[in-house]
């Protein structure tokens, strides 16, 4: 008898692993669907914006937000395509309304201050993206947010709180050109131009395709009078369609 309860007892376990597992599948199966779905809907908004037909790729970016309303790529493109088409306030007022209905949706504080760094608000946007952090903005999306906030202490003149960001962002995405174009940035305005150049390095170590970047790090070894190496990476910058790197490269640097 005690055998046969636990015969029984393996047969159940066997039987329950089985449906675990067939859950996970159809879980995976589920959300990899979506995640096609809203990445073709994506690229035809990408398509459409490259046109300047911003009607169609709002279209296309509501599609996605129906399949996922609060998909952070999404979300950005939402705000990036109604500042193209110069629709901000339109779209800042829809936020407001969605946060006086969902107060402690993160998401929202996040939209709100991109639309601020845009429009130069940068104490707001700084308050905006506390309350994303607040409100427990999703572990994936937290780099976009220690990124973006510390880019809006930058300009707001608080070098400190924007390094901390700019060090978190790091922790989380090693490999972010961007952040650590940022952070060269930040110490190039602080005249510490040797850890400038080591940030824009970084930066070029990881995207070595930006122009401004090679701009930027031109000007930090010129600050420090290495000519040379200055020159070099204002040729580059020019190279990659950056007109001020074009513009020093042939006044500093040829005959």
């Amino acid at each position: 008898m005690f055998f046969f309860n636990k015969l029984l007892q393996t047969i159940f376990q066997i039987m329950v692993n089985r449906i675990i597992i067939l859950l996970f599948v159809v879980f995976g199966s589920t959300v990899y669907a979506q995640d096609a779905l809203i990445n073709a809907e994506l690229k035809q908004a990408d398509r459409y914006t490259t046109l300047n037909n911003y009607t169609e790729a709002l279209k296309h970016i509501e599609n996605a937000l129906d399949i996922e309303p609060l998909h952070i790529i999404t979300l950005e493109k939402k705000v990036n395509i109604m500042i193209q088409a110069g629709k901000e306030k339109t779209l800042l007022k829809e936020i407001d309304n969605n946060i006086d209905i969902y107060p402690q949706q993160p998401e929202y504080y996040y939209m709100r201050g991109l639309i601020n760094m845009y429009r130069q608000k940068y104490g707001k946007a700084v308050e905006d993206f506390l309350n994303a952090d607040y409100y427990n903005m999703p572990e994936e999306a937290m780099e976009k947010i220690y990124f973006n906030r510390g880019t809006a202490y930058y300009y707001y003149g608080d070098f400190t709180k924007a390094e901390e960001d700019f060090k978190q962002a790091i922790q989380l995405n090693p490999r972010s050109a961007t952040t650590y174009h940022s952070w060269g940035m930040l110490k190039y305005e602080q005249g510490l131009f040797d850890d400038a150049i080591g940030y824009f390095n970084k930066a070029i170590q990881y995207e070595d395709n930006s122009g401004i970047t090679y701009y930027n790090l031109g000007m930090a070894y010129y600050k420090i009078g290495e000519l040379k190496d200055a020159c070099h990476n204002f040729n580059r910058a020019c190279t990659f369609q950056n007109r001020s790197g074009c513009k020093i490269y042939y006044l500093e640097c040829t005959e």
